[in-house]
């Protein structure tokens, strides 16, 4: 397919496809060019590279990186966030004197009920390992919520760095 050059006002060249025929394309420049009909294009010189060559893009390097960051900060507040939804919570443990009160207090069935439970044992692994599951949900919500504070910081820095200051 021939490839057609079509010259800006600012001397440079755009070079367009038959297939672009009817179409708006943009100069480097910024200007925004009428590629002509199919009729038109054959007036147009041939151009060397093909029309259809990788654009070049509009983002540099650096707003990757604050996009990244910003994106990566999200996810870790998420993740923070979900995981403080799942905190599980910790019931304290009865005082003797709860205790007391409740046996004597407490219908036939719930009294039995707790006394089927104490003759498992006064140490309570359940309690244990949901301690140790809070805390390891703990730690993770820290570590969640740390990077996702210092990935916003750094891409604000990383912001700020890039603006150039007017005179």
């Amino acid at each position: 397919m021939s490839n057609f050059r079509l010259s800006c006002t600012c001397g440079q060249s755009v070079s367009v496809s038959a297939s672009q025929a009817g179409q708006t394309v943009r100069c480097s420049c910024g200007a925004q060019l009428e590629v002509p009909t199919l009729r038109g294009l054959r007036e147009l010189p041939l151009s060397d590279a093909p029309a259809d060559a990788k654009r070049p893009s509009n983002w540099e390097n650096r707003q990757r990186a604050i996009f990244s960051l910003v994106l990566i900060s999200l996810c870790a507040l998420a993740l923070g966030g979900y995981l403080w939804t799942k905190l599980p919570t910790i019931r304290p443990q009865a005082t003797p004197e709860q205790i007391k009160d409740f046996f004597a207090a407490g219908k036939p069935a719930e009294v039995y009920d707790a006394f089927q439970e104490l003759q498992k044992g006064l140490g309570n692994p359940a309690l244990e390992v949901a301690e140790d599951q809070r805390n390891f949900m703990a730690a993770g919500i820290e570590i969640a919520l740390g990077i996702g504070v210092c990935g916003l910081i750094a891409a604000i820095a990383m912001t700020l760095r890039g603006r150039t200051p007017t005179s």
